[in-house]
């Protein structure tokens, strides 16, 4: 598996990914908008904000990017699939396949994942030579939705502005000459402002 050197933090009650896939980086704290109202849509990665050093008290960070969190299943695989897009952090994807005992692996890169609305060849991950790719489409649809959010974390309290926006996916995993269909439980753009004041 491979070990991503980013963090998850919690962006408060409902908010939180902490138990999330992937180890990706970057605020994306709120509610995700329109119809992906789950416990995974209340969701938001975020990145260890921590000062590089203690001259700098305070730090502020303009971050766009996108959440998808999806899976699915078919006969004789199931599969969940992570991506993560953040403009200041970079770009990380995470598949798992065959539940939670089975193969997880994940890369960061600086290729984007999604390009006009559409999956690129950067959306995949080797399982023993193999790839497994992520195809489909991911667009951005209906109005921004504000979200705000506040918490302590690791010695810094964290300030979160901006907005989410709904996005539709049809999206498939290919693996090893098969096809699993994926539903999206989080699915959403982001656009924030993210101050991380040090409180030691």
């Amino acid at each position: 598996m491979t070990t991503h050197h980013h963090r998850l933090t919690r962006v408060g009650i409902g908010l939180a990914i902490g138990t999330a896939l992937i180890a990706v980086p970057a605020a994306a704290s709120g509610l995700a908008g329109g119809s992906t109202d789950t416990s995974a849509a209340k969701t938001a990665a975020v990145a260890d904000h921590s000062p590089n050093s203690s001259k700098s008290s305070t730090k502020t960070t303009h971050e766009r990017g996108f959440v998808l969190e999806c899976r699915g299943k078919t006969k004789g695989l199931r599969v969940s699939a992570t991506l993560y897009e953040n403009n200041v952090y970079g770009n990380d994807i995470q598949i798992a396949l065959g539940g939670p005992d089975g193969q997880v692996n994940g890369r960061a890169l600086k290729r984007k994942l999604v390009e006009k609305g559409h999956l690129t060849r950067a959306a995949k991950v080797m399982f023993d030579g193999k790839p497994a790719k992520v195809r489909g489409t991911a667009y951005k649809v209906g109005p921004k939705t504000p979200v705000h959010d506040e918490y302590d974390d690791a010695g810094n309290h964290i300030i979160v502005d901006g907005t989410h926006r709904r996005m539709i996916t049809d999206m498939g995993l290919i693996y090893d000459g098969k096809r699993v269909g994926l539903t999206c439980d989080a699915a959403f753009a982001y656009n924030l402002t993210v101050v991380t004041e040090s409180v030691e």
